[in-house]
């Protein structure tokens, strides 16, 4: 007697299978004797391009540090306290959210 699984678990199996093939290609396409790496530039143009990356990063590094800090004062600051009064609503202010949208 075969038991058969369930087709959700064939499905799991086969994207797992194609996914460890499709790595296993990418890994085998950077080897042998000319290495593939983005880590390594070897032209002007590669030069360039890893420059470009770079300065793409820190602005990024920048942007994540500055919201993070904004979010984390404002969790901190706002955090509900016992004892505090029911925080007025604001609904529908045209001006307020498209501030919001602009900062």
């Amino acid at each position: 007697m075969e038991r058969t699984l369930p087709d959700e678990r064939r499905r799991h199996r086969l994207k797992l299978l194609l996914t460890l093939v499709l790595v296993g290609v990418g890994v085998i396409g950077c080897g042998g004797e000319y290495p593939q790496s983005t880590l390594h530039p070897t032209s002007d143009f590669g030069y360039q391009i890893d420059d470009l990356y770079r300065l793409v990063l820190w602005w990024a590094v920048a942007v994540f540090v500055v919201v993070e800090t904004a979010l984390l004062y404002i969790v901190i600051r706002f955090r509900d306290r016992p004892g505090a009064p029911e925080p007025r609503r604001i609904h529908g202010s045209t001006l307020l959210e498209v501030g919001w949208t602009l900062v």
